[in-house]
């Protein structure tokens, strides 16, 4: 079984197809900026017209999201993403099952399934990048929290000049 992964981040897409067992057998990258959002879904669609042998889609996204409706409720930096069923968006138009989940999630998920923390009962997730995410794992568990927002700040990176922070540290 082909699954088509998409990894949407705040400066880049991140496209392959994964077989089952999580091998990478392609991938591609298309840089974006955080006012993309109907750019990001349109080269989601492409790369699964170009990949008809995907049976599944699985998607890391920035943002408060509901793994179970696929509702992201609110995008992070990706302003078009606040309130959008990205999991029905996607079936609808490609007859695929899709499943949505919080970028940090995806990371502890990996590490969990095939990295360091395969044997780990607790551990916990940091991500930084154009935002900031975390994610917790506790007695063998995702810990996904009240309105799956547990360690996650879904905030963007303020760009901030050193000498501000200098001043705003006296």
């Amino acid at each position: 079984m082909k699954i088509a992964a998409f990894d949407i981040g705040g400066t880049a897409l991140k496209m392959g197809v994964m077989a089952r067992d999580g091998r990478l057998l392609e991938t591609a990258r298309q840089s974006i900026n955080d006012s993309d959002g109907d750019r990001i879904l349109q080269a989601m669609l492409s790369w699964l017209a170009a990949h008809p042998s995907c049976e599944g889609i699985a998607i890391s996204a920035p943002g408060y999201i509901d793994p179970h409706s696929g509702l992201i409720t609110m995008g992070g930096a990706i302003r078009r993403f606040d309130n959008f069923a990205m999991k029905s968006w996607l079936e609808t138009r490609t007859g695929l099952p899709v499943s949505v989940e919080n970028d940090a999630n995806c990371v502890l998920l990996a590490e969990r399934w095939q990295g360091k923390a395969a044997e780990m009962a607790n551990f916990l997730v940091l991500t930084i990048g154009t935002g900031i995410g975390g994610a917790i794992f506790c007695q063998h568990q995702l810990i996904n929290g009240a309105r799956f927002r547990a360690a996650n700040s879904a905030t963007c990176l303020p760009t901030v000049p050193a000498d501000a922070i200098l001043v705003a540290i006296r």
